[in-house]
């Protein structure tokens, strides 16, 4: 058995902050209900549904839900009659303190920060807020009223005899199913920390798998972003090893006299087998390629091949490239 409590957010909560809260609430919900979990309706605020406030809360014993957006104006007390209240006053009393600030030359900002002080302590007085509790139903506890004050806002009404009630009915029924179109288009995924469908109440373990299954799917991008990285460095360090080959490959084939050309598969070229050792055909007849090609046979065992297939391959040295 569970006791339920509802959760009321005074002023702005950071994550920090809530998790003071939350154990100051465990502190004296389990002194007074020892051995109970306690269920903490809250709304949407980005500090009620995090994953990892949630996972505290679940430690203190307390179990965070959170209501539909728009629906805690029903049973919150602050927003059934004092903030009404503050607006009105506040409004009334700006006007006044305008008039009196430019009557007495005095400073309109401190007129106007006097006006809100007075319009707060106007609306915030205890009998306003306890009648505001006994209306919601809250303080004492009155489930028929509370029960009442939901259907009122959805526009859930008993069907009467008099015009005026069947009327009433009808106006209901109408509000309601333009409520269900709204929420039919709203029911779509509203991202926090964790995704969460809006115009339901969801709990803390729909919220925590909601979560599990994001970073799943963050865990399997993860891993296929270091697989793509992988990838590409392997193709890049390919394509890095095959330029290199290239390039060995072109000074293998450069004419080893004059150092200028490069043998591309022209004719008349002189060459050994091992194909690292060419002399291109301006430098074949020259003494300086004899003793290249003596100096290259002590070093390899392969024998001279001598190009002299005149019909094949492209003609004479425009085959072969000159090198700036």
């Amino acid at each position: 058995m569970a006791a339920i409590l509802r959760l009321e957010r005074l002023g702005y909560l950071d994550a920090e902050i809530f998790k003071a809260v939350l154990i100051k609430v465990a502190e004296e919900f389990h002194i007074k209900y020892p051995g109970l979990s306690a269920l903490l309706f809250g709304d949407q605020l980005a500090a009620h549904r995090r994953p990892d406030i949630v996972d505290f809360a679940i430690g203190l014993g307390l179990f965070l839900f959170s209501l539909a957006k728009n629906t805690s104006h029903i049973t919150q007390p602050l927003d059934e009659a004092p903030f009404g209240i503050l607006q009105a006053a506040r409004v009334r009393r700006n006007e006044e303190a305008v008039m009196d600030g430019m009557l007495t030359n005095s400073d309109t900002r401190d007129a106007l920060m006097m006006a809100a002080y007075q319009a707060e302590l106007q609306a915030f007085s205890r009998p306003v807020i306890v009648g505001a509790f006994r209306r919601r139903g809250l303080w004492p506890f009155d489930a028929d009223l509370m029960q009442a004050n939901v259907r009122a806002n959805l526009g859930m009404v008993e069907s009467g005899e008099t015009p005026a009630e069947a009327a009433r009915k009808a106006a209901a029924e109408e509000i309601q199913a333009a409520q269900e179109r709204v929420n039919k288009a709203a029911t779509v995924s509203s991202s926090g920390k964790a995704v969460v469908k809006r115009a339901v109440v969801h709990s803390p373990w729909y919220l925590m798998e909601q979560q599990r299954l994001m970073e799943e799917e963050a865990a399997k991008e993860v891993a296929a972003k270091a697989a793509r990285q992988e990838e590409r460095d392997q193709k890049k360090e390919e394509k890095g090893q095959r330029l290199v080959e290239k390039a060995v490959a072109r000074e293998n084939h450069r004419c080893r006299v004059c150092q200028d050309k490069v043998h591309r598969g022209g004719k008349h070229w002189m060459g050994c087998q091992c194909d690292v050792f060419w002399v291109c055909p301006g430098c074949s007849k020259t003494m300086a390629a004899g003793l290249a090609f003596a100096g290259h046979f002590t070093m390899c065992e392969a024998t001279v091949e001598i190009d002299l297939d005149r019909e094949g391959g492209s003609g004479g040295e425009g085959s072969s490239s000159e090198e700036m």
